[in-house]
This record gives structure tokens, sequence and C-alpha cells, in this order.
């Protein structure tokens, strides 16, 4: 050892040359550990990457597969928080290194106090359209990150404070997007006079509520979630009220409507379809499934009321294509069948 000391102290002037060449083969598998300044260039790449990924120094180090030795966490958060300086070119080059594997950190939502400002817009737009936050939420075509209809209605109820600024946005917007409530939702008391119009054109076309709502090109908002509503008042039944533009979107699209050319169902196609119905175990309403292209206005209901008996009067379409989709069908299963087994019976 001491000979090695003098070598490289300079002291011992001459030696083997096959001392020399193992030292300096030694000396070649050692790390680098000369510290150099970080340059202000690198010390705003590592801060950018960091903000990019949401990683630290610590978090970072955790990152690196095989850390060099002699880097720690702490020497990297000194690095970070600008307390350490200088570092080893080597650490600071698989430091980068890492970074440029790691993805984007996931976007983060940022809440803040909602102003009075906004506030007062939304509750004066939920007035103006009659629609609250839950409502007004169905319309945002692509809501915010994070935003539900939950967020939406506690914003403008007022019951929460703050937010992020995307979803008040959000909102702001589709509300501008929206109707006065007079002209869309208003909801007006129902004359005995538009009662029986629906009901007289509903009887004259054979279409319902569900068959004439699907002829209407535009429909009212709201229409397509009330179909039941809408059956009742084209059935005549007593409603005290309905919105104006649904009822006005009845009264328009029913006189552009054919007659139904609805002829008595003769007692033979009345048997035949019954026999089928027990042949088949399928009842109208479900062999309605297998049309294929159902006539106009026809539907399930008025399928099961055809076959059942209770319907007299029918368009000659609607018993053709009953007919000739059951003449397609199997035999019931014999699990449908409530007849007990040929060996029940001898029991």
């Amino acid at each position: 050892k001491k000979r090695v000391k003098r070598i490289i102290s300079g002291l011992t002037k001459s030696s083997p040359p096959e001392f020399i060449e193992a030292l300096k083969k030694a000396y070649s598998k050692q790390p680098d550990t000369k510290y150099k300044a970080i340059s202000e260039e690198d010390f705003a790449f590592l801060q950018a990457e960091a903000k990019r990924t949401g990683l630290g120094g610590c978090a970072i180090f955790n990152k690196i597969n095989n850390p060099p030795k002699g880097l720690d966490k702490r020497h990297l958060k000194g690095i970070f928080d600008g307390t350490i300086k200088n570092t080893i070119p080597k650490w600071l080059l698989t430091v980068k290194e890492t970074f440029l594997k790691q993805p984007d950190m996931k976007p983060t939502l940022e809440y803040k106090a909602i102003s009075e400002e906004d506030f007062a817009f939304l509750q004066a737009e939920a007035k103006r359209t009659g629609l609250g936050g839950y409502a007004v939420f169905q319309y945002i075509d692509n809501p915010p990150l994070g935003m539900k209809s939950q967020h939406a209605g506690n914003i403008v109820y007022g019951k929460l404070k703050s937010a992020p600024q995307e979803w008040i946005d959000a909102l702001k917007e589709v509300y501008l997007e929206q109707p006065n409530k007079e002209i869309e939702f208003k909801r007006v008391r129902l004359s005995e006079e538009d009662l029986a119009f629906l009901k007289s054109e509903s009887e004259r076309t054979g279409l319902g509520g569900n068959a004439i709502f699907r002829l209407i090109k535009n429909p009212p908002k709201g229409m397509k979630d009330n179909l039941n509503h809408i059956n009742k008042l084209v059935k005549g039944k007593k409603t005290k009220s309905s919105h104006l533009a649904w009822v006005n979107a009845l009264k328009e699209v029913y006189p552009e409507q054919p007659d139904a050319l609805d002829e008595t169902i003769s007692e033979e196609d009345l048997v035949f379809l019954q026999a089928e119905a027990e042949r088949t175990g399928l009842s109208g309403y479900a062999v309605f499934q297998y049309i294929d292209n159902p006539p106009k206005g026809m539907s399930k209901a008025i399928a099961a009321n055809i076959v059942s008996g209770i319907k007299k009067f029918s368009p000659q379409a609607y018993i053709k294509a009953l007919k000739d989709t059951y003449a397609l069908q199997p035999n019931k299963h014999p699990s449908n069948n409530n007849t007990p087994p040929p060996n029940d019976l001898t029991m």
C-alpha cells in the first residue's frame, strides 16, 4: 500500500510498467466523484419536469431502477429546493433520463370560491329558464373533468361554495343556450277542446302517444322523458296541465298524418291469431318483437290488444304483419307447456 501511495503522490519516480497499468485500470472502474455546478438550464429542466410529472426529488429517486452509488433522496431533495448547487454529472444525467420516462401528471382540480357575481348570474338564469342545476346539466355535451349533476345542482342552489372555474364556465355557457321558460317550459291548463282534439286525432290516425312522438321531427325538451304523460294526453284522459310546447307539437303533427284506415278484425283472423299465440306461447306483445319492419304506427300495445281481442278495429297491415310473423315462429318449447309430462299423467 505504501508503494502505491508513493506512486500516486509522485514520490516514486520509477515503477514497473505493470504497476502503472494496474492502477490505471483500477481507477477507470471507479465512479466520477468530481462535483460540478448545476447549470441554470439543468435546474430549469428539473423544475419543469417536476411540475409536468408531479414528482419531486424524493419521488423521482424512487423511480430510478439502479441509483448510482452515493446518490440518495436527501441529495436530490436539496437539488430541487435549491439548497444544493453542485452534483456529480452522472447523477444529474440519471435523474434527467428517469424524468423523461415518466408520464404526465394526472390533471388535478383547482377549487376556488364561487364569486357573488357568478352565483347571481346562475340564480338569474335558473329562474329565467326554469332549469335548476340538475336539469341544465343534462344539456352540457362534454362536462368538464370531474363534474357531475349533483355538483351542478349544489352550485346553482348555493350549497357548494367553491368549485373549479371550468365548472362555473360550463354552467354559464349552457344556460345561455336555453330558451326562456315562458316559451318552452310554460305549463298551461288543458282545455276540453284540446283534449278532445288530441283524442279524436289519435283515434283517426291510430297513433298513440309513443307512435306519434316518433313522428315529431324536433321534439321539445323534456318530451321524450314524459311519454306516459303524452299517452294520457292523446287518450283524452284528464290531466290538469301540460307543457305548452308539447301540446303545440302534438297539435301540429297529428293533422299531417293520414287516416288509419282501420277495418273490423274478422272473427277468422282473430281465431287464427289466438290459435297461433297458443301454439307458439307468444302473446301479441311478445310476437311484436319479431316483426322486422312494423307498419307505421303499430306498437307492442296495439299488437297485444289485437291478439287478446280487446281491439276490434285495426289496419289490415297490422293483421297481416302479425299473421306472417306468427307463421314463422316455432311451436312453444315443451318446458313452456303447462300440461304435465306423459309419465305424470299415468300416475
